[in-house]
């Protein structure tokens, strides 16, 4: 691993000119080694999570983030590649450097757990560099001009349409950063008086709020409104950095069983209500599971039933729907709603007739065979799609060889690319295929074992 550390805004200068009385004089030289030893020790805290370790760290020095004066560190994925990472470090980094050498002090500086937690970040890159697509699908999808997507491009503002998605992604992305950071870094710092459904409570709200509030933007004509509710919204998917690592490690727990009681360890030591801290090991296990949990990963465990003390999932599958509808530019409403509603249904016919509402006939075999040759999973398909392959396996012997009139029915509604929800959209297009293949996989089984004797519950 090697480091580069540049300096083109003029850090230096302001160092040697703030610091010029101080006793015993302070050489520049001596924090550009804290800097570079600060990277080197906490890569070496999660060099598993990175594919190669030949990597480059590309560090830059900036007076001032755009983003505010108390931001210590950026990760710059724009510019990064899957071996070349860019960082920005900032000038208050460097007076906590400065004031750490001054006083010789061990008290806890943030500066290194926030190297940590940008390097966490980079080890993330393939997720969040994946998110670039939405603004090109945004335009395929909408078909808009341009202009009719652009805001101030000095604002650097998402796109109305996805607003509600980049702060979905905030929450997934940060929650793995500072997951990392507290697991391994020097300030666990517990959420006292807080359980987990206040916090799923809290985020709830927000999310939804968020949501509702992205389908509406678009609506607003004032620029100076747009750019308070852009205020606004960024104050409440801030919460990220206070409770999104508990949303993360919930959503893991639902999804891989076999992790269950290591990630509820973990959430309980972040209550403070256990005090042994997990064991490295167990903290880069939880870790590359994160990682691995994309952003499509995250929405379909928002949509889990049961959500740990809910008795529904996290998030109304009808507003994330609608949310979907109004990306398309569709009202699809009504058939949504009939569509939430029955996902889950063990009635036989009314499966039938949802299907027939939404795709309208069922295909032959020979195009259910042809769709799911053509049906690929990549090392960068999205982890949702993998799952959906699975269903599909188990379904596609079922429609081919007997001919089951469900299983026919359901991989009708996954190759059709236009159903309710269409799938070229990033992250939620294959939402409603999963929901839909899941019900005909418990509406089949069921069948089954009624046939066998067996009553349900």
């Amino acid at each position: 691993m090697e480091i580069k550390i540049i300096d083109n805004s003029g850090v230096r200068m302001n160092f040697e000119f703030d610091y010029r009385h101080v006793t015993p004089k302070l050489d520049f030289n001596q924090i550009l080694i804290e800097i570079r030893k600060s990277f080197k020790l906490q890569f070496e805290k999660v060099n598993s999570l990175f594919s190669s370790d030949d990597i480059f760290f590309h560090v830059n020095l900036e007076l001032e983030s755009d983003y505010g004066e108390n931001i210590l560190g950026l990760f710059d994925a724009h510019q990064s590649s899957n071996t070349i990472f860019y960082f920005r470090i900032y000038q208050n980094t460097i007076r906590q450097i400065i004031e750490k050498k001054i006083y010789a002090s061990d008290d806890f500086y943030e500066y290194d757990d926030t190297i940590l937690h940008e390097i966490i970040h980079a080890a993330d890159y393939v997720m969040i560099s994946k998110t670039d697509t939405i603004e090109a699908t945004n335009k395929k999808v909408n078909n808009f001009a341009d202009a009719a997507l652009s805001l101030n491009e000095n604002l650097k503002k998402p796109h109305f349409n996805w607003t509600a998605v980049n702060i979905i992604e905030r929450f997934r992305n940060e929650g793995i950063a500072v997951l990392g950071e507290k697991l391994l870094g020097n300030n666990p710092d517990p959420l006292f008086d807080n359980d987990v459904e206040r916090i799923t409570n809290q985020f709830k709200h927000v999310l939804e709020f968020c949501i509702k509030t992205s389908e509406s933007i678009d609506l607003i004509y004032s620029l100076s409104e747009k750019n308070e509710l852009y205020d606004v919204l960024d104050k409440r998917s801030s919460e990220a950095y206070i409770y999104g690592h508990i949303i993360l490690l919930l959503i893991i727990a639902l999804q891989h069983e076999d992790k269950k009681e290591i990630c509820m360890d973990a959430v309980h030591y972040f209550l403070g209500n256990l005090e042994k801290k997990p064991t490295k090991e167990k903290a880069l296990e939880i870790l590359k599971i994160a990682i691995n949990t994309d952003l499509s990963d995250y929405i379909n465990g928002l949509l889990i039933e049961p959500f740990h003390h809910y008795t529904s999932s996290v998030i109304d599958k009808q507003v994330i729907f609608n949310f979907c509808a109004h990306i398309q530019g569709e009202s699809n409403i009504d058939a949504i709603k009939i569509l939430t509603e029955n996902t889950f249904t063990t009635v036989y016919d009314k499966f039938i007739n949802l299907m027939q509402m939404t795709v309208g006939y069922p295909m032959t075999q020979e195009e259910i065979v042809d769709y799911s040759k053509s049906f690929v999973i990549t090392k960068d398909s999205d982890e949702i799609k993998k799952c959906i392959k699975d269903q599909m396996n188990y379904l596609l012997p079922l429609a081919i060889e007997e001919q089951n009139e469900i299983a026919i029915w359901s991989l009708t509604y996954l190759f059709d690319e236009e159903e309710l929800i269409y799938d070229s959209i990033p992250f939620f297009g294959y939402q409603d295929d999963w929901l839909v293949l899941n019900a005909a996989i418990r509406l089949i089984k069921t069948s089954k074992n009624n046939n066998n004797g067996i009553l349900q519950d």
